[in-house]
């Protein structure tokens, strides 16, 4: 079975975001999962030893390409996938230093990200950024970006009418 596009995005991301480095060629990302605000309690706190990045999933818009929900030729759908990621570090120092230095591996990161692009999703593109400032001793700069997400039905769940059918009569007039 082929992979989800939204699996395979957040894989791609996982993979590419543990693999920066910065220019001391140390690791800029020490952790990387799946967004939940549960996550930046004190517990977690206690865990981050640098930069840690948080995917959450905003929305996906889906359409079918064609329009046609029915014709087996458009059994393919487009979406336009909006995500954030949170950008995590914990500050015990200066709140000014902490912060420049996260906001210079935010830009390390999305260095890598400007022409990421997989086997079904397109290039990933920012919109905006914000810092979110409702965490003691952790700073958490957010990044949204947006991307196009391609899926079709017969590669996923195989029910799909093939596209390739004939029919053929013969008639014999007297």
């Amino acid at each position: 079975m082929a992979q989800t596009a939204l699996r395979n995005l957040y894989d791609t991301l996982k993979t590419t975001l543990e693999a920066v480095l910065d220019d001391n060629s140390d690791q800029v990302v020490s952790y990387f999962s799946w967004y939940n605000q549960n996550k930046a309690g004190e517990n977690f706190q206690a865990i981050i030893r640098d930069t840690a990045i948080f995917f959450e999933l905003v929305n996906i818009g889906w359409q079918t390409i064609n329009g046609v929900i029915n014709d087996a030729y458009s059994n393919q759908e487009q979406g336009t996938c909006t995500f954030n990621l949170h950008f995590f570090r914990k500050s015990l120092k200066d709140d000014n230093l902490a912060t420049i230095e996260l906001i210079d591996k935010v830009n390390e990161v999305h260095r890598d990200l400007l022409i990421l692009s997989g086997e079904n999703f397109s290039c990933i593109q920012r919109i905006s950024e914000q810092q979110d400032t409702v965490h003691d001793n952790v700073i958490d700069w957010v990044v949204t970006y947006k991307c196009q997400l391609y899926e079709q039905a017969t590669e996923i769940n195989r029910t799909a009418v093939s596209p390739s059918l004939s029919i053929s009569k013969s008639i014999g007039y007297d």
